[in-house]
């Protein structure tokens, strides 16, 4: 396709100025994704030793890293690539010491104490693996997942961070992850160092994780981290990935998933069709051995489902102006529903008032809408294929299982490099490929499918790291970071063209309409589903991130000095034409009979028919502009790790961070100034004590941006590490730090642009048909001269319902992190035990309307016009919405209690357990794509915000994950088998088993009201919500929680209905955002993986696998029915969870 082949131009183009940058910069953001090798040189009397040579040696590359012990003893060599290591130390008249085996993981710290033997430097003394599992350089709290378990556990979807569940204190729920007590999308990920999700314009969900056999290991920072960490009040994602090594090494592999393999879900009578195969390579190895080394894998998706869907299509005979058959059920008779001449009425154009059916209930041609007339001809509407679901108004007529694809393509990319004894470098981009065969029309509806529309995501992402060593106690690590995300949202190749032109649809057709028109004669009496684009129809955004940042490391005496910048570029440019050829809405309004009396006839009147004449209800266009929104980051830091003594080390640091506010390339964006003085006060309806006015850039007294820049954030940051006992296995680690956060939600790129887009909104009466179109010059760019104080007020040129902006006071929020952790190795085993706190301050809520009536302002409805109870009055009368975008008005409070015990894969054994509890209060409510246990948990009044205080729906008390890895000890050269024949072997020997099990409790939810008083409940769809009364003293949960349903239905009881009841008028009532006391269900997941390897030669294995996730397909109830007096209020009738089994084969070599 023509995108993917430009984009990728692009993306060579944008590559080759961003390594000529890099060399010529060195700046970015690398230090985090390196490790550092530390530890003390001692002679045998335990006196330290200065000026001993260390070398520092990656096994798997041969690159080396020299550096020299201090004054004090201590060697440190900082800024190495994750991987295996050996260190070399010499001096002379001590043995050569070297260790082998030393494991070094991703933005870690790996101690090994050296002691050097009395003799000459050609004698030798070598040790394995001794490095110091406890961490004793920090009080920061993480878990590194290791390379095994990346590789060898199961892992549905191959989604990498899947695995962030073996993180005490981190989950993954609905594919984003929540860390330390933090909401989700407040996490920030980096991939060798920089930023991989387009965090800048409000969206730190995970954009990009990338394979599997890409990722060699990642580590989650959860709680107090040092303050080279920044712009994230939730924990940080940290991935590298994989290098070439001394040898060529490579792999092949695919994992096949079909539907046939899987068990039914709880309920289910059918299962979902699925087609998944993920396969691809990957190859590394040496271009010049200890030199330069090369690693690339692809990893090709190519995932098919299918569903059924069903739709009501009409008869065949509609199509031709017919009704003679339309029928309904009516008073328990099926009957023909007449159709009335609009031409007969006699009222206006608008409210026709027909009073005369058409003769036989069929509409002639010669009084068809032209523009309906050239649809119909097109053949855009299936004729049935199947009886209906309904034969008395012939709905569900039309079925078909319907393919849904995904194919795309990831290709990684990475260069090792030694510049010298003294500087080395790397490259590695990552790169996603959608594939465009997808790219086709739907059987039936052609292009007029309302599933029809397509997307295409691109994804780039690329790191360049340089690190040089100045002198053995000066080193610097700066890298250059480019993310990229392209979004392509359309009708595709077959179906993008100018419909509003072929169809003769005025004035649309002069501005490309490339999606098809959104007709909407769905429902009544007899229905026929609306066929067309949905909303968002056409779209093309494109999201840059810049990082540049550099740290330099100064060792001296007892201190590890750290500080550094670091700068970020944010950009989105996005063109959401969301509507190019109009959504066209119909009713029964002007095919309904009046009788003499001019009274409306019940049941009269059908949809189809209207459209068929033209005649609208509404109808509305919107043309976005390319909207350019971009943000600059700065930060700088200073850390210093002193080591006090041999056995305690403390940990201070200070971070300055500041962000722009978001601003538009060209201006075009508003802003709302809430107690300005309104210009138009006293004037008509509007009293004279109205305030607030809609503000624009560079105008009115206001500049580039149109709300505060915070500039005041300093984050300090402490730790501790404090070695106890004479073996010094045991370590007493804490941390407190400050941590501002990613300072917007998702809303930043595309709202907030009043009078900017080209858009019309026209309900009835409206004095056109649909051939005649909307009226000219509706969708005129709207000039400057009109973007006045008094814009979009009532009774102006461009009256507006809702105004969006963001808050003019933002600050930025953040986070205050503590713990306490104590950690013990034995043997190969770690224990660590933790108490975290993490208290959140201007946490984001989804968007609020601030036009609410006062609670105690209700009761004056009796008396008072609604509008003149709101506080900002000036705006149209249909519900005026002043609505603040994810205002940082909220407090989280998260304790949690971890447990971790941890054997790294070792001797063909490898186990994680992780406990966690956790009490977690807030009043912050669900936020765009945020992912929660719970549920309802919008507010009830914002004037109250304290009110709403309760147990977050994150909040899950108990929480249990496991994941054993264990090669079975039989086969030739094992404990059991050792000499076995080769066939016998083949068949018995080289068994593996993996699992990752969870078991949790359930989390806290809320409960609404279905029907309430209409004068409190009219504010429902702007982010608030009515909730009931609870009965005094009543027992909340019912007293057969858990057993099944009585009658026939499916499901099982959880809540007593009668512990509620609805609202009295005009008031608001006390259940809680989430109940006091109540959870919801818990869930068990036990995935395994079960694995026969065959070895052969020396490097190849061939390994066949089965996975099998939630092998005893295991029901996981879903939340019970929260709508009070609602049908099955309280009850839970649908479970999620059922046995899904994946088949893999793949060869090492």
């Amino acid at each position: 396709m023509s995108n993917r082949r430009h984009g990728l131009a692009g993306v060579q183009f944008v590559l080759g100025i961003l390594i000529s940058v890099a060399i010529a910069m060195h700046h970015g953001r690398a230090q985090t994704a390196l490790g550092t090798i530390t530890g003390v040189v001692k002679d045998p009397s335990g006196a330290v030793i200065p000026g001993a040579r260390v070398q520092v040696i990656n096994d798997e590359t041969g690159m080396v890293v020299a550096v020299q012990s201090q004054a004090d003893g201590t060697y440190l060599a900082p800024s190495l690539v994750p991987g295996e290591y050996r260190i070399l130390v010499e001096l002379e008249g001590f043995k050569r010491y070297e260790a082998r085996g030393l494991r070094l993981n991703v933005g870690s710290t790996l101690t090994h104490p050296v002691v050097l033997e009395v003799g000459v430097v050609t004698e030798q003394v070598q040790v394995s693996g001794q490095a110091l599992v406890v961490e004793t350089t920090s009080g920061q709290v993480g878990h590194t997942v290791q390379v095994e378990q990346i590789l060898e556990m199961p892992n549905q979807n191959r989604n990498v961070y899947n695995l962030v569940n073996l993180t005490p204190g981190a989950f993954m729920q609905g594919g984003e992850v929540s860390v330390g007590g933090s909401r989700t999308q407040s996490t920030a990920q980096q991939l060798d160092g920089v930023q991989s999700s387009r965090a800048g314009l409000g969206a730190n969900q995970i954009d990009l994780a990338p394979p599997i056999d890409a990722v060699r290991e990642f580590k989650v920072e959860v709680n107090a981290m040092g303050a080279e960490y920044g712009r994230s009040s939730g924990g940080v994602l940290n991935a590298v990935t994989r290098s070439g090594t001394n040898e060529f090494r490579g792999a092949l592999y695919e994992f096949v998933r079909n539907d046939r393999f899987d068990a039914r879900g709880w309920a289910a009578d059918v299962k979902p069709t699925l087609r998944r195969n993920n396969f691809g390579g990957s190859l590394g190895g040496p271009i010049r051995k200890n030199k330069t080394l090369f690693f690339y894998n692809l990893d090709l998706l190519r995932d098919h489902t299918a569903s059924v869907r069903t739709r009501s299509v009409g008869l065949p005979e509609f199509q031709q102006g017919d009704f003679s058959r339309a029928t309904a059920l009516v008073g328990g008779q099926v009957r023909v529903v007449p159709i009335y001449d609009p031409a007969t009425g006699t009222g206006t154009f608008a409210e026709p008032r027909a009073t005369q059916p058409f003769p036989g209930n069929v509409i002639p041609k010669s009084r068809w809408d032209p523009v309906a007339t050239r649809i119909i001809e097109g053949r855009y509407i299936p004729a049935p294929n199947r009886p209906p679901n309904n034969v008395y108004n012939n709905s569900g007529n039309w079925q078909q299982n319907a393919l849904s694809a995904d194919h795309r393509n990831y290709h990684t990319i990475r260069l090792d490099h030694e510049l010298s004894t003294s500087t080395r470098a790397y490259a590695r981009f990552l790169f996603t490929e959608p594939d465009d065969s997808l790219d086709h029309a739907s059987q039936g509806y052609g292009p007029a499918d309302p599933d029809q529309l397509y997307l295409w995501n691109n994804r780039y992402n690329l790191a360049l790291n340089v690190t040089h060593l100045f002198s053995p106690t000066l080193f610097l690590s700066s890298t250059l970071g480019f993310n990229r995300l392209t979004i392509h949202r359309g009708s595709g190749a077959c179906c993008d063209t100018n419909w509003a032109e072929k169809f003769g649809i005025p004035v649309l057709a002069k501005v490309a309409g490339e999606a098809f028109p959104r007709l909407n004669f769905g429902g009544g009496l007899v229905p026929v589903d609306a066929i067309g684009a949905t909303g968002n129809a056409n779209r093309f955004a494109a999201f840059n991130n810049f990082d540049y940042d550099f740290q330099f490391t100064r060792v001296g005496g007892k201190h590890t000095l750290k500080f550094g910048f670091k700068h970020q570029r944010f950009q989105g440019n996005d063109n959401n034409r969301r509507q190019p050829s109009g959504t066209w809405a119909f009713t029964e309004r002007f095919t309904r009979g009046y009788d003499a009396q001019g009274k409306a006839i019940a049941n009269t009147g059908i949809r189809f028919a209207e459209f068929l004449l033209g005649r609208l209800n509404s109808v509305s266009v919107n043309l976005e502009p390319m909207m350019g929104k971009r943000i600059r980051y700065y930060a700088g830091y200073l850390q210093d790790d002193i080591r006090l003594t041999p056995r305690l080390t403390i940990n201070l640091g200070v971070r300055y961070e500041t962000e722009t506010p978001a601003s538009e390339v060209g201006g075009r964006m508003n802003g709302f100034s809430p107690y300005k003085p309104n210009p138009l006060a006293g004037q008509g309806d509007i009293p004279a004590w109205a305030t607030g006015i809609v503000t624009f850039p560079n105008r009115f007294g206001y500049g580039k941006y149109l709300w505060r820049w915070d500039k005041n954030n300093i984050a300090p940051r402490f730790g501790f590490a404090w070695r106890l006992g004479r073996k010094e296995n045991t370590v007493l680690r804490g941390g407190f730090g400050l941590f501002y956060a990613e300072p917007y939600s998702r809303n930043v790129q595309q709202v907030a642009r009043m009078s900017f887009e080209q858009s019309y909104e026209g309900r009835h009466p409206l004095p056109f048909t649909l051939a005649q179109g909307i009226p000219a010059g509706a969708l005129d760019p709207i000039p400057e001269s009109e973007r006045t104080p008094t814009f979009g007020m009532r009774g102006t040129r461009f009256a507006t319902s809702t105004v969006q902006f963001f808050d003019e006071a933002r600050v930025v929020g953040y986070s205050l992190d503590c713990n306490l952790t104590l950690q013990h190795q034995w043997r190969s085993w770690l224990f660590e035990v933790g108490a975290l706190a993490k208290l959140g301050r201007h946490v984001p809520f989804a968007n609020i309307n601030l036009n609410h009536i006062r609670p105690e302002d209700l009761p004056k409805l009796e008396t008072t016009p609604q509008l003149l109870l709101r506080p900002w009055p000036i705006f149209a009368i249909d519900m005026p919405q002043i609505q603040v975008m994810s205002p940082n008005w909220g407090i989280s409070n998260a304790y949690l209690g971890t447990f971790r015990a941890e054997r790294r894969f070792r001797d063909g054994f490898g186990l994680v357990l992780a406990y966690t509890f956790s009490s977690w209060i807030d009043n912050v409510i669900f936020v765009g794509d945020d992912t929660t246990f719970g549920d309802n948990d919008q507010i009830q009044n914002i004037y109250c915000l304290a009110c709403e205080r309760s147990r977050s729906t994150n909040s899950v008390p108990h929480r249990l994950v496991f994941g054993p890895i264990w090669d079975l000890p039989v086969g030739r050269g094992r404990m059991m088998g050792r000499s076995w024949h080769p066939v016998l072997d083949g068949i018995a020997g080289g068994w593996q088993f993996s699992m990752l099990g969870t078991i949790r409790s359930g989390a806290p939810f809320g409960v609404t009201v279905l029907n309430g008083p209409l004068e409190i409940r009219g504010d429902a769809a702007d982010g608030t919500e009515l909730r009931p009364n609870l009965v005094k003293d009543a027992r909340i949960y019912d007293a057969r929680k858990g057993q099944p349903l009585e009658g026939g239905n499916r499901g099982i009881y959880w809540l007593t209905p009668d512990a509620f009841y609805l609202p009295e008028r005009y008031h608001l009532d006390n259940a809680s955002r989430t109940l006091p006391g109540v959870l919801g269900p818990g869930a068990i997941d036990l995935d395994l993986m079960l694995a026969k390897n065959w070895r052969f030669r020396e490097h190849y294995r061939l390994q066949f696998r089965w996975e099998a996730y939630n092998f005893i397909n295991h029901p996981n109830w879903n939340l019970p029915g929260q709508s009070v007096g609602g049908s099955g209020f309280g009850w839970i009738t649908g479970a999620s969870g059922r046995r899904i089994m994946q088949f893999g084969l793949k060869l090492y070599f």
